[in-house]
């Protein structure tokens, strides 16, 4: 039986409660599923047949030592799901830039690598935008994102300078629309969080297609706007997948892992 880590963290080390649903499909499927923190000091990893990054949400402010971690990993030739290279580009936000070299439509952003120097209003100005969104290169969900006003440009400056000078800054334009997640296993769709029509299942499945790996699960984020799609993340480390709003979900997830060999 392949002992299966699905990756935790030590402040988190318990799966969450949709991860749990996971383990009894799993088990069916021939696979020993076991929780286990990436930060742990005490695990051997290379008693694990795969491991499979669920709910690491502390990495980003261990970054240095997430990456000598998954070196480590590589060393000791543990596969993992999705695979390491994948991982490394997905930490960074920067992979937003790759992806719109290679056609797709993201958020429009502009890249700050960490300690660049500018003016919130002159980018603005020089964009034309109004509301801003100021985001981490390396961090999850809300962390460090701040929202910023037109009238607050000035105001907020010397916070957008400490945190250029922490990390690569992402800025962009708030944007007004729907938010939809897209949930996607065996680089197929699986569900939605809400019900999307079926030209945003198609576009989010082309976002899919630039990822130059096979993937066990991603999420695309994606906020649509006039009817046009515009990627915010596409999450293939730790995102929160809903198997505990698709039933099915879960036995499928396992389905795939079994099912696809070149995954492992």
């Amino acid at each position: 039986m392949d002992t299966v880590g699905l990756v935790t963290c030590s402040n988190s080390p318990q799966l969450t409660s949709s991860d749990q649903l996971l383990v009894r499909p799993l088990q069916k499927q021939g696979f020993n599923p076991v929780a286990v923190a990436w930060d742990d000091p005490d695990i051997d990893w290379s008693k694990f047949d795969v491991l499979i990054f669920r709910s690491c949400w502390n990495y980003h402010l261990h970054y240095e030592k997430f990456l000598a971690w998954l070196d480590h990993l590589e060393t000791l030739r543990v596969p993992t799901l999705n695979p390491i290279p994948i991982i490394r580009w997905n930490s960074n936000k920067k992979y937003l830039k790759d992806l719109e070299c290679k056609g797709v439509q993201i958020v429009p952003t502009v890249f700050l690598e960490k300690g660049e120097k500018y003016y919130l209003s002159d980018i603005a100005q020089h964009k034309k935008w109004k509301d801003l969104v100021i985001k981490p290169a390396i961090g999850l969900y809300s962390y460090n994102v701040k929202f910023i006003k037109q009238n607050e440009y000035n105001k907020k400056q010397k916070e957008f300078e400490k945190l250029s000078a922490e990390s690569g800054v992402l800025v962009q334009p708030h944007m007004k629309g729907t938010e939809c997640s897209l949930v996607f296993i065996g680089n197929e769709f699986s569900h939605a969080v809400r019900k999307v029509p079926r030209h945003i299942i198609q576009q989010a499945a082309a976002v899919m297609k630039k990822v130059n790996s096979p993937l066990l699960y991603a999420r695309v984020d994606a906020i649509v706007q006039n009817d046009t799609f515009y990627l915010m993340e596409l999450e293939c480390i730790e995102p929160k997948l809903y198997f505990d709003l698709c039933p099915r979900a879960p036995t499928k997830f396992a389905q795939a892992l079994q099912s696809n060999a070149n995954f492992v």
